[in-house]
């Protein structure tokens, strides 16, 4: 998928059930906030170290007196793939200068810049130690999320927002997913600096979405993201009666549909009954479909028995095609009938987008 337009994801896989908003631009865009002084581009060209953006130490790491620690890029991508994510692994290939070739920054930017959730700027820098303000961190984490992008009614109450703000669908989408985003004096502050302590609620906030089992509304809105889902914003008759018309969940769902890649129940007879059922659990078999068709890895002719899958069973064909390219480990075969947890479905999702954008035209 590209820029904004991708990202799957847990809050979504676990938030997600019938109804719901969200969405994102894309941090390495280098979108503006009026009256920001300075946007994502601005900074040093010096190369940040694992040190000053995987530890609480950083540029913005002033003296107390100075107030909280600020936020910045290289913390943000960091923490979300080491500590949110739970990736490992060493660096494969530095990107920019100014970040190290070794270490858990290189590795970070490695996967997000692979993902397209975040770039460098024009000059081929990444700017680790460059501040994020709240409308970046909002863009940034409702992208990661896989939220799809959303005129929030949870924003209506906002005192220093309107649908005509820059950000607005993105900050929205952090609403009504129930992220910190509004303060308790009702002001959002899109331009203010994140400190690190307001990063600490949003990581608990995505932390928390990744826990329990994944839902077909959430597993249908990280689907959308793979086969690049560009419907968002325009008018949606869902087709089903437990999926609102009025909701960001309708745009999705009717795609994955119309696609094929995730229809609606039918009855014993083979008829529509109607539902959707956004909030019902997927196994990891059904899954497994669901994610070959959306990410379009080539189908094996018969399975090979790289998943552990049963050769008998209808899913082993998909989990062994998938396990093929590298997308599931031999562990799925054993946990087929078992339902899918909403960390191993977006981790699923985001592999395959990255696939996906590497392999299908």
């Amino acid at each position: 998928m590209k820029g904004v337009e991708k990202y799957l994801a847990p809050a979504l896989i676990a938030l997600a059930g019938a109804v719901g908003c969200d969405e994102v631009v894309v941090i390495g865009d280098n979108m503006q906030y009026p009256g920001q002084d300075a946007d994502l581009d601005a900074g040093t060209d010096a190369v940040a170290t694992d040190a000053e953006v995987g530890s609480d130490a950083s540029d913005a790491d002033v003296d107390a007196d100075a107030g909280p620690e600020l936020l910045t890029r290289g913390k943000m991508v960091r923490d979300l793939v080491f500590e949110v994510m739970g990736y490992d692994g060493p660096c494969g290939q530095p990107i920019f200068p100014d970040v190290p070739a070794t270490g858990e920054l290189c590795r970070s930017v490695e996967i997000l810049n692979g993902m397209e959730l975040v770039k460098g700027d024009p000059d081929g820098h990444f700017r680790p130690n460059d501040p994020v303000n709240r409308a970046e961190l909002s863009e940034f984490v409702s992208m990661a999320m896989g939220f799809v992008p959303f005129n929030a009614y949870c924003l209506q109450d906002a005192k220093d927002m309107d649908s005509n703000t820059l950000f607005y669908e993105y900050i929205g989408s952090l609403c009504e997913n129930n992220y910190p985003i509004i303060g308790a004096d009702g002001f959002v502050r899109p331009a203010d600096p994140v400190t690190v302590p307001e990063w600490d609620g949003f990581k608990q906030a995505m932390t928390e979405s990744q826990q329990g089992e994944a839902n077909r509304g959430g597993v249908a809105r990280l689907m959308a993201k793979i086969v690049q889902d560009n419907s968002s914003g325009q008018p949606c008759i869902s087709g089903f009666v437990d999926v609102p018309d009025i909701s960001s969940l309708c745009q999705v769902v009717k795609y994955v549909n119309d696609d094929n890649i995730m229809t609606g129940y039918k009855d014993a007879n083979g008829n529509p009954t109607g539902f959707f059922g956004p909030a019902d659990a997927l196994t990891y078999s059904q899954l497994s479909k669901i994610d070959t068709y959306a990410s379009g890895v080539p189908e094996l002719p018969a399975p090979n028995g790289c998943s552990g899958a049963n050769a008998n069973q209808w899913y082993a064909v998909y989990m062994d095609s998938l396990c093929k390219e590298g997308l599931i480990d031999g562990t799925w075969g054993a946990k087929a009938s078992q339902n899918i947890t909403s960390r191993d479905a977006f981790k699923l999702a985001w592999d395959s987008d990255i696939w996906r954008t590497k392999n299908v035209p």
